[in-house]
């Protein structure tokens, strides 16, 4: 939990008074703490624990099974949870299931580590969970450290080196702008987003986003006087985007929080510094920033231990209600887990399965749907991340039809060593839309009501569409055409040349002819985007009155040269000419 300028939530029983005065890192626990006098069954509604926590006034409510503490819930992610319609569901559905326990003896920096190493909400203080003497929240350890400017990552990690090192020209240019640009202004902007997590695990990304804990419109405009460019402000959003004069993007933006009026909708945004930008994230290890003020150049900024998780090979979401306010992030989790080979983190998976539970998933317009699935679709190898969404529960509460069958498995897999396949010819032709492929065989062999189904839940509209309705019927022609062992060269360009690349490689990992692939490959490989060198303006220079033979002759010169006859815009000519000649 970020701290906010409120009245504290953990108002019940006052603490112990301290009898001696300490340095306030030799805190222990026990002069930390919360006599626990509250608790509630975990088999309890969340309104009920609501209610409980607002009637005593406390922000954490630990919850027990059999005299035995399971886990607890606050009382920011009760209210969430009622706000969003959720008051009837069980708190455990909600709740922080991991429980450690301290001794009472602790010092302030080594709670501070376990909070951080193990994403705690709260810890018990005593003996085990049925005995004891209270609990400690996160957001009393934020205030703690707060009060002795020590809410930063006690380690105080800087990479500056790293990015010196890693990072290539162009951003390093950029970033030593924004230093001094701070230093001038006595602003403080951060480096975030997916550029940091890259960074840490040695990944290429020229992603630049940063945060400022200010006006990033007008910091934005500082950029631009010194690198020049473009700038577009999106004033709503407290947001710009500076593109610079050789196109390269930077994204600036305002320290914001926000919060979601109902489940699925878009976020309302609000400033706020930048402990809330980071909350607001979807996890942990996008949630680390990097100061770029000169005199904390380089240091990480990491609250929710997203270091630590990147060490781990973990993805893990920052709070429990946060697929219930953006069902995507599931989507999100997903993806990343499987572009980073990462695991999802255990209770994470819990709360996804609980949004699907809970059905949020409808709430989501097909567009938004759409783009999270083109971007799982479009990943180098997204057969892993489709099998990890089918566990999930994720597929069929996207549409109930797009359940995966061992057929679909297979027919997929196929699919994903075709586009493997074309990834290395020398040279494609045509930008390939992957996600087409691979979404033609999640909808194959469907009857037609149900695809139009799936279709209208994903927004494709227009000339998609018909391309996935009319996917059938050139399928089967293909098939047809090309069961002959041996086919003129010139008849596979005829058949394969009005369709796209996508769905002939469909053809290939769908088809059991190996006749079939054979004329496909061709196809794909020796003929595709094979052009004549010469047009009509050649037949009239040769003194041929233009008309429907313009069309014959040039087919025919064509069909020649697909055969392997002719080459070259010489024999081209020639060619043509001796046609035209017979038709004089």
């Amino acid at each position: 939990m970020v701290p906010e300028k409120r009245e504290k939530l953990e108002s019940g029983p006052k603490r112990p008074k301290r009898k001696t005065k300490k340095r306030k890192l030799d805190l222990q626990a026990l002069e930390m703490m919360t006599n626990v006098v509250q608790t509630l069954p975990s088999s309890s509604t969340i309104q009920e624990a609501l209610t409980r926590m607002n009637q005593y006034r406390i922000g954490i409510l630990p919850l027990v099974s059999h005299s035995r503490v399971v886990g607890a819930v606050g009382r920011d992610t009760a209210d969430g949870a009622v706000n969003h319609g959720l008051g009837k569901a069980r708190v455990q559905d909600v709740a922080t299931e991991e429980v450690a326990v301290i001794p009472p003896d602790m010092l302030l920096p080594e709670i501070r580590k376990i909070f951080l190493e193990r994403h705690l909400a709260f810890v018990l203080v005593g003996r085990n969970r049925s005995s004891y003497q209270g609990f400690i929240s996160r957001m009393q350890l934020f205030e703690h450290l707060a009060e002795i400017g020590a809410i930063q990552d006690g380690r105080r990690i800087r990479i500056d080196s790293q990015m010196e090192k890693l990072l290539p020209p162009r951003i390093l240019k950029i970033l030593h702008t924004v230093r001094r640009i701070a230093e001038a202004k006595d602003l403080k902007p951060y480096l975030v987003g997916g550029l940091v997590r890259d960074l840490l695990l040695k990944r290429t990304n020229s992603d630049v986003d940063l945060v400022v804990e200010a006006d990033g419109i007008t910091f934005g405009r500082y950029l631009k006087e010194e690198l020049g460019g473009e700038i577009k402000e999106y004033k709503k959003f407290q947001t710009a985007v500076l593109v610079l004069p050789d196109g390269f993007k930077i994204d600036i933006a305002s320290s914001r929080t926000e919060y979601y009026p109902k489940p699925g909708s878009l976020p309302r945004v609000q400033r706020g510094d930048i402990h809330h930008d980071l909350y607001r994230r979807d996890f942990t290890i996008n949630a680390i920033a990097v100061e770029l003020h000169p005199k904390r150049y380089g240091r990480l900024v990491d609250l929710f231990g997203g270091n630590q998780d990147l060490e781990n090979r973990q993805i893990r979401v920052l709070h429990s209600l946060s697929f219930i306010e953006d069902p995507t992030r599931a989507l999100r989790a997903v993806r990343f887990a499987n572009r980073l080979s990462f695991t999802i983190s255990p209770d994470t998976v819990t709360y996804i399965r609980v949004a699907v539970r809970k059905k949020v998933f409808r709430h989501l317009s097909g567009e938004r749907l759409l783009r999270e699935i083109i971007f799982i679709l479009m990943e180098n190898r997204p057969l892993g991340a489709l099998r990890m969404l089918s566990q999930l529960g994720l597929l069929t509460a996207i549409h109930p039809s797009l359940g995966l069958t061992s057929r679909r498995l297979g027919l997929l897999s196929r699919v994903e060593k075709i586009l493997n396949w074309y990834d290395v010819l020398p040279s494609p032709l045509e930008p390939l839309l992957r996600w087409q492929v691979y979404l033609l065989a999640m909808t194959d062999s469907m009857e037609k009501r149900r695809k139009e189904a799936v279709l209208n839940r994903l927004a494709i509209r227009g000339r998609t569409r018909d391309f996935f309705l009319g996917a059938a019927r050139v399928l089967q022609n293909l098939d047809i055409q090309f069961q002959h062992s041996h086919i003129d060269r010139a008849r596979i360009y005829t058949l394969c040349s009005p369709h796209r690349a996508e769905i002939l490689l469909f053809a290939s990992a769908k088809t059991m002819r190996k006749s079939v692939r054979r004329s496909l490959a061709n196809y794909l490989t020796q003929l595709t985007g094979t052009q004549l060198e010469i047009s009509g303006k050649d037949l009239r220079a040769m003194g041929l009155v233009p008309g429907p033979v313009y069309s014959k002759i040039l087919r025919e010169v064509l069909r020649n040269k697909i055969r392997g006859e002719i080459s070259g815009r010489k024999e081209e000519i020639a060619f043509a000419k001796q046609l035209a000649e017979g038709q004089n």
